[in-house]
């Protein structure tokens, strides 16, 4: 797989690579990746497949994954390609080991945009007693944009995309550590352009931040924490907004 270059993704990754909450920061990307296998990501591959080709099927994965049935190659292929889309956009984290029922199948695409929307809007509401500026046409027209950019650059409307969540178990999932309020990730998934969306975005709660901060730095008396807080926000603009 290989990273997509997008101008539309640059741009409201540089939105919402960090948007200063209060008491919360919230770190969201859209990654796209090709649906191609090259080098290791090929021995990745058939490597997985043939373990998967392999392993015995219980009639739970047969007749409800969310990929299909295991049986079939199809199947098998869609999930080899959202583990390896996993193991570039969180390149510290092996997911080799992921199982179809860490995923769950995404039945209707404005089920997934009003569940983002809600996630979201309550953290930016939250942000209007830290930037005044910051009001609910602002935050609607930020979804909006953001929206569209999903639906251009994903096919949404097509009938080739599928979208999909990742839901792991704790031990599996690297957004559990301390401070790491809240989670998500979207696949999106157009087997006919071969090419897979990620969206992820996590809640952080900057008092734990700075605590792990201060834990690095208790020696050094000149530590200034206001850094944190200007640095963290100044990255959502109300203004924001892409012409499609």
């Amino acid at each position: 797989m290989k990273f997509l270059e997008l101008p539309t993704l640059s741009q409201i990754n540089s939105a919402i690579s960090k948007i200063d909450c209060g008491n919360v920061l919230i770190e969201g990307r859209i990654e796209a990746l090709t649906c191609t296998s090259e080098g290791a990501d090929k021995k990745l591959y058939w490597s997985l497949e043939h373990q998967l080709a392999k392993s015995p099927h219980s009639p739970t994965e047969i007749d409800s994954s969310p990929f299909g049935p295991m049986c079939e190659r199809q199947s098998r292929k869609t999930l080899i390609f959202l583990i390896t889309a996993l193991n570039h956009a969180f390149s510290d984290y092996d997911f080799t080991n992921v199982k179809p029922e860490d995923f769950r199948k995404e039945p209707i695409s404005a089920l997934v945009k009003n569940s983002i929307y809600q996630q979201l809007s309550r953290e930016l509401r939250r942000n209007q007693d830290v930037n005044n500026s910051i009001n609910a046409l602002s935050i609607e027209n930020f979804f909006h944009t953001l929206w569209q950019i999903l639906e251009s650059e994903a096919g949404l409307n097509e009938t080739d995309c599928s979208i999909y969540s990742y839901l792991p178990d704790s031990e599996s999932d690297p957004f559990t550590e301390e401070g790491n309020i809240w989670s998500f990730n979207y696949f999106f998934y157009n087997r006919k352009r071969k090419r897979v969306l990620l969206f992820h975005c996590h809640g952080v709660s900057k008092n734990t931040q700075k605590l792990r901060l201060s834990n690095f730095t208790e020696s050094d008396d000149d530590m200034d924490y206001d850094d944190f807080d200007n640095e963290s926000s100044k990255f959502y603009d109300p203004s924001f907004s892409i012409d499609l």
